[in-house]
């Protein structure tokens, strides 16, 4: 199954980037075919799901970021491998390749979550610690940075669940817990920044802006670049750890301020809008580096996530830098930067 779904995704992915109808009308056809195997596969082995299934799965997901212009297309089969893991148990997933796709996997399952504002069990305990049993030494910085955003869609599930409480003094209280817990989200985001960049290598350098930043006007009129530098990283992988830590914090941030419960001062409230500010440009100048052609599309796929959590930041006076941030998702989505088609509806889902 894994390489019949594998050949689907090759054979359409080379189409797409050569352009080539007839390589990609064939792409499709394999996919359909590879479809069709996973779902007889789901309806004979619901019960036990091999881990050739879970593989073939992870793969479709793929397909449907890569070539899908729907919006639903791979949250529907995140969910459906969430499930299927769920399934398996935590503990079923600690050789190293159930070990492998389930890391490889993670980051979409909660991001579906966070879409659709349904749990995940990705914040379970067991899901944050068994798999990694017998292999302590791939707990990473992302891995531990992934822990913490998987408790983020508890906190809109609950939020959704107030106006159903008709007792006031037991909705106000349930919302102080939440607000609580939130609290306790951005305080994890905050220690797991403060031990990342105490290593001095996982700071970047700041170069140059390009000439492809956005232009603003200051209060004489004059254009200038939105920022005059843009971060380059030791590596992808630190690029990835802090534009998926920004994200992070503006999503928890936001969250907070939509269930001020009261009891912060319009100074900390002001101080709050100036961290998810930072954290949008920070995002917006490390845009470049991820562009680079030799991340291809693991580079740009790895910016999906900060670049919705950046344009929704950003306040709607920042005219200028969310159309920048339109443009890049629509590159990304017809190819110039990348190719993921499901770029081009990232601004509106989830809303």
């Amino acid at each position: 199954m894994t390489t019949e779904s594998f050949l689907s995704l090759a054979t359409l992915f080379f189409g797409i980037k050569r352009q080539d109808r007839a390589i990609t009308q064939f792409g499709f056809k394999r996919y359909s075919g590879a479809l069709n195997t996973v779902h007889s596969a789901l309806e004979e082995s619901m019960s036990s799901p091999s881990f050739d299934l879970l593989e073939a799965v992870m793969v479709m997901s793929l397909i449907e970021f890569l070539v899908s212009d729907s919006e639903g297309g791979w949250i529907k089969h995140a969910r459906g491998l969430e499930r299927l893991l769920e399934l398996r148990g935590a503990e079923a997933m600690a050789s190293l390749p159930c070990l492998m796709v389930l890391e490889r996997t993670r980051p979409s399952l909660i991001f579906a979550a966070l879409v659709l504002r349904k749990p995940t069990i990705m914040s379970n305990a067991e899901w944050k610690h068994d798999p990694w049993c017998l292999h302590p030494e791939r707990v990473d910085w992302l891995k531990l940075l992934f822990d913490i955003l998987a408790d983020c869609p508890r906190l809109f599930v609950v939020r959704d669940q107030l106006p159903s409480y008709v007792n006031e003094e037991t909705r106000n209280a349930v919302a102080q817990n939440l607000s609580l817990d939130c609290d306790r989200i951005v305080a994890g985001l905050d220690d797991w920044a403060e031990r990342f960049t105490s290593d001095p290598s996982h700071t970047p350098d700041e170069i140059a802006a390009p000439r492809t930043t956005p232009l603003i006007e200051d209060e004489c009129g004059v254009l200038h670049p939105a920022w005059s530098t843009v971060f380059h990283y030791q590596s992808f992988y630190h690029a990835n750890a802090m534009t998926i830590y920004n994200g992070a914090i503006i999503l928890a941030l936001r969250f907070s301020d939509s269930i001020d419960v009261g009891s912060r001062s319009s100074y900390e409230n002001q101080m709050r809008q100036e961290r998810i500010s930072v954290a949008a440009l920070s995002i917006c100048r490390s845009v470049n580096y991820h562009q680079q052609d030799m991340w291809g599309e693991q580079g740009v796929f790895a910016l999906l996530f900060p670049l919705r959590m950046a344009y929704d930041g950003l306040g709607e006076k920042e005219t200028v830098v969310r159309a920048w941030l339109q443009s890049v998702m629509q590159d990304i989505s017809v190819g110039k930067w990348g190719l993921w088609r499901s770029a081009k509806n990232l601004l509106e889902i989830g809303k």
